[in-house]
């Protein structure tokens, strides 16, 4: 989650107002590292008593917070390592902005965390319940009749779920999944695709397909949970985001087959197919996917 959506979150629980996010948000962080009190707590190496009481042994015996904890056996030189040179989520540096401007104390940042997660968590097991509800009535219209959805069935609706779960992470959570239809052909405004192989030879190809507008919308969706600029108007970058997401999503999907199916599945590059006639010899299937902002069409194109 990145910094914009965890503030969402503190303004929605009334952990703090308006100006004291946009203060935090818009302060200059080039340079500003994380804490080992920050990590800690997020961790849940350290409460915040243990980080309040390490900080005033450290006034008292002129030390570093580094040293203290080490001096009073709370890490080991290898534990705290590890501690120190993982990869953390971006919206700890708020957190950190937010602490060193005393907006909140670290009672409260962890109280925060563990409220977080909590709803996380339980936001969690709700989408997936909706997901698998949403994958049940796909494989129960007429796209559970293609032979090759049935035969590699186990397959399907494992891209369907990382489908479902990455336009919840890094487009918008708030969608509805239409019943799917058969589509021979479509006119496409903007459309990518990508060809995915199976060891066997087999294959399919995915495509994302959407009017310009909607592109703009959903690459600034996608940019946004990235960390990056907005975009005005439609030009390569946005088609840039939509091959990205898409590349991803067929990437995700390669692992995760050869983790738990131990199955080759090999990703040609994303083609640029807008304002062009997408017709493959394959059966397609588009099921259209609508946001607040707008409707994508996701196409699965199956060799039968």
């Amino acid at each position: 989650m990145n910094s914009h959506l965890w503030g969402n979150y503190l303004l929605e629980h009334k952990y703090l107002t308006a100006k004291e996010l946009y203060d935090a948000m818009y302060e200059d962080k080039d340079n500003h590292e994380l804490s080992l009190p920050v990590i800690a707590i997020y961790e849940e190496a350290l409460t915040a008593v243990e980080v309040n009481r390490i900080e005033k042994y450290c006034e008292e015996n002129f030390k570093d917070f580094r040293t203290a904890v080490l001096d009073l056996g709370y890490f080991n030189e290898d534990s705290l390592n590890l501690l120190l040179h993982q990869e953390y989520p971006s919206y700890l540096h708020l957190a950190q902005e937010l602490i060193d401007k005393k907006t909140i104390d670290y009672k409260l940042f962890q109280d925060i965390m563990v409220n977080y997660h909590s709803d996380t968590e339980m936001f969690n097991e709700q989408h997936e319940d909706e997901i698998d509800e949403t994958i049940s009535s796909l494989l129960a219209s007429s796209l559970g009749q293609s032979q090759s959805i049935m035969m590699y069935k186990d397959y399907f609706c494992l891209y369907m779920k990382l489908l479902f779960q990455q336009l919840a992470d890094t487009v918008d959570s708030d969608y509805t999944p239409l019943p799917p239809m058969e589509c021979p052909e479509y006119p496409s405004a903007v459309l990518v695709s990508q060809k995915g192989t199976f060891d066997d030879d087999s294959y399919f190809y995915s495509a994302l397909a959407m009017e310009e507008d909607d592109s703009i919308r959903f690459a600034n969706c996608f940019a946004a949970n990235l960390g990056m600029e907005p975009f005005n108007e439609y030009n390569e970058y946005v088609l840039a985001a939509i091959e990205d997401f898409l590349n991803t999503l067929n990437g995700f999907f390669a692992v995760n087959i050869s983790n738990i199916h131990t199955k080759e599945f090999s990703i040609d590059p994303p083609q640029d197919l807008s304002y062009k006639f997408y017709a493959p010899t394959e059966r397609n299937f588009l099921l259209p996917i609508v946001f607040s902002f707008g409707t994508i069409n996701f196409i699965l194109s199956i060799q039968e």
